[in-house]
């Protein structure tokens, strides 16, 4: 999968959620991207991922049948973690 780079790195948000395919549509509809499965059939959750003009930039996953927090890690580049401390 290959995700948006950017001149400094890639740059990546994800959302864990109760309900991934109702997010799906939402964000689909919100940003005006397509939205596509990548988790096989067999895994036990759900996992999809949004790209906009062929690039992806996003995905949306389930909590993989243990009840959580939704969270929504948003990954960003850096040339080091120092330099974000």
């Amino acid at each position: 999968m290959s995700a948006t780079g950017t001149e400094r790195g890639t740059l990546w948000v994800a959302a864990i959620l109760p309900d991934p395919e109702r997010a799906v549509t939402f964000y689909a509809e919100l940003f005006r991207c397509e939205a596509r499965e990548t988790i096989g059939a067999d895994s036990s959750g759900q996992y999809f991922s949004f790209s906009l003009c062929g690039r992806d930039f996003a995905a949306v996953g389930s909590e993989h049948g243990v009840p959580s927090v939704p969270a929504r890690p948003t990954y960003i580049p850096a040339e080091s973690a120092e330099t974000l401390a």
